[in-house]
């Protein structure tokens, strides 16, 4: 509709002639339809669905079964993905790859997913690990850092910094704040958000710098930018707010000259949200008051408003 709108524009304009408007509203009407990433999305849900699925199964029939059965049965499925995911491998490149098979890609997902499953299960029933969680996490982590780099899956990248987000939280806290479940004013769980977050976001430049997975570079930021502004917000909210707001408007600072340079909305529309947020713990921290409360809730929202409605003249 946008197409045949602005050729119709265009004729009105006297920029086309009739016969070329008709030649391409016709060769428009006539152009396939692409259905790519909505086959890609069905996949990826039937995927969460199919693991979501198999975990509850094999939760609500601990007792049932054997266990000998279900973990055979899981790792089989796991090295039958892995199995066509080798077969239908492309060669190793440090650069973009265009995926020739959309369903290795998927069934790397999968065996990722089954592989959480099983080592999961493992330690629920036969306490593998004992009280060592960081190696449960650790393992997984290392594991999807390979599939990621070596067959060129943001999805699984995705997955790999997440299971290092909670090997470095589990590394350094201690392990009786798990067991008694009090994780209250923890400084440590805090600093370790947030030097994580400074440590991907450095990697993704670093990768961006020396066009090494370049494409890895935006979940890489996106997940550590977004960490350490929640660490240093939480930090705001339990331990000291000015430190913690000024070190997160400092990373929204960053954000916002990255945004500028790359001309990524993302970005700017995240560190105008963190900033907005530390932005007020400051400013309601010196003065509160309900009216004042209630003007600037409305004056600072019609200002980013406005400001998003103009975004387009910084870049």
């Amino acid at each position: 509709m946008k197409i045949q709108h602005a050729l119709h524009h265009f004729l009105q304009d006297n920029i086309l002639t009739q016969e070329e408007h008709d030649a391409l509203q016709a060769s428009e009407a006539q152009r396939p339809i692409s259905i790519h990433w909505e086959v890609r999305i069905l996949l990826l849900a039937g995927i969460s669905l199919l693991t979501a699925g198999l975990g509850i199964l094999v939760y609500k029939n601990m007792g049932t079964s054997g266990h000998q059965a279900i973990i055979a049965a899981i790792a089989l499925a796991i090295c039958a993905c892995g199995w066509y995911v080798y077969k239908k491998k492309q060669p190793f490149s440090w650069q973009n790859k265009q995926a020739d098979h959309a369903s290795a890609d998927n069934l790397l997902l999968l065996a990722c997913s089954l592989f959480l499953i099983l080592e999961g299960y493992l330690q629920y029933q036969y306490n593998l690990f004992g009280t060592q969680y960081g190696l449960a996490t650790l393992i997984p982590t290392v594991l999807f850092f390979f599939c990621a780099y070596r067959f060129d899956h943001i999805g699984v990248l995705t997955m790999a910094l997440t299971a290092f987000v909670s090997w470095a939280g589990i590394a350094v806290t201690p392990l009786s704040i798990f067991q008694e479940n009090v994780f209250n004013h923890e400084p440590t769980l805090i600093h370790t958000g947030i030097l994580v977050g400074i440590l991907f976001c450095a990697t993704g430049l670093a990768l961006q710098f020396r066009h090494i997975k370049p494409h890895f570079t935006f979940s890489y930021l996106s997940f550590g930018f977004n960490l350490a502004c929640i660490a240093a917000i939480y930090g705001a909210f339990n331990i000291s707010e000015t430190p913690y707001c000024l070190l997160c408007l400092a990373f929204c600072l960053l954000a916002f000259l990255y945004a500028r340079r790359e001309k990524s909305y993302f970005f700017l529309l995240v560190s105008i949200i963190y900033a907005y947020i530390a932005f007020t713990i400051l400013l309601f921290q010196v003065h509160w008051g309900t009216s004042f409360g209630l003007w600037y809730g409305v004056a600072s929202c019609f200002a980013i408003v406005v400001f998003l409605a103009n975004y387009k003249k910084l870049f």
